[in-house]
């Protein structure tokens, strides 16, 4: 295990609780936290706005660095709210009763097909085809309607591929989210505590065991040398695919490999990390409950 050379943590003015992270380009972040929606741009936090501030956002997802429109999403312990100026004004979506999100996912190809997935507590998985306006519980074949972590296939247009976890198990579907068929996983690796595409591999972090992979869809799962057994809290890819992450309570890595190797950050972890963003450039962001937002970078 290798680390991380030349980098150090460094703890960002934030919100106290920051539930979720993520891109919006190359340099910059929306961020789900107990006071509302920020942002993380250069080095710096700031509100979105006031109109969500009251609220603690579990959720958020953006459109990634697409010309001319960015849509921000951002749930919420009674719902989901839509922004398409940079999270100025926020518009709550339409759907049949409130529900309480835990992850919100955007369409790599979301210029041509609109998709956006939701995962709930209680209520399964939402999805939205027309850029967010509305959501629709599709949750046919799904035993466990309560929901821990979803992905999206990097070939979501071609092959109309979702996994989504629940404290049971694992389901896939394969036409974007109307109907679900249970993946078989290896015994004792549910309850799953997130999922992540690094290219064509499905990494999925378990609260018990480890990271697994598998490379053809659920169908068969391996175990790498690193991180076999023991509590992943989350995992999370760069935006180009290329790098991986995982945090675990003592541990943040990075693998440029798909996890066959990893680089371990060095220093002092953030306690209670709660999500994890890294960018292209291997820029670490962790958000954390009640110790705000930490990056591990250069410096």
């Amino acid at each position: 295990m290798s680390h991380m050379a030349k980098q150090r943590w460094q703890s960002i003015a934030s919100p106290s609780t920051v539930f979720a992270l993520s891109p919006v380009t190359e340099d910059s972040w929306v961020l789900g936290t107990n006071e509302g929606v920020w942002k993380f741009v250069n080095g710096v936090c700031s509100i979105t706005a006031d109109a969500l501030r009251p609220a603690a956002i579990t959720a958020v997802a953006a459109t990634v660095a697409l010309p001319m429109y960015t849509l921000l999403l951002a749930g919420a312990a009674d719902g989901i709210a839509r922004s398409v100026d940079g999270g100025q004004t926020w518009a709550t979506a339409q759907m049949i009763k409130p529900v309480q999100v835990t992850q919100l996912l955007i369409s790599n190809t979301f210029q041509g097909d609109s998709f956006a997935v939701a995962a709930t507590m209680q209520d399964g998985v939402l999805c939205s085809a027309d850029h967010g306006l509305s959501w629709q519980g599709y949750n046919i074949g799904m035993l466990d309607h309560e929901t821990t972590a979803i992905a999206l296939s990097p070939h979501l247009n071609t092959d109309e591929t979702v996994f989504v976890a629940t404290v049971t198990g694992l389901y896939r579907s394969t036409n974007f989210g109307r109907a679900w068929r249970d993946v078989p996983l290896p015994p004792g690796a549910a309850p799953l505590s997130s999922l992540t595409f690094s290219g064509d591999v499905l990494v999925a972090g378990s609260e018990n065991q480890g990271l697994l992979y598998t490379q053809d869809m659920g169908v068969s799962w391996a175990r790498r040398n690193s991180y076999k057994s023991g509590p992943v809290s989350v995992v999370a890819t760069s935006p180009d695919g290329l790098t991986l992450a995982l945090a675990t309570p003592a541990v943040v890595a990075v693998s440029k490999d798909q996890g066959k190797t990893w680089l371990r950050a060095e220093g002092h972890v953030p306690a209670n990390i709660i999500s994890l963003g890294v960018g292209n450039d291997a820029l670490v962001l962790v958000g954390t409950q009640e110790e705000g937002l930490w990056i591990y970078g250069a410096g």
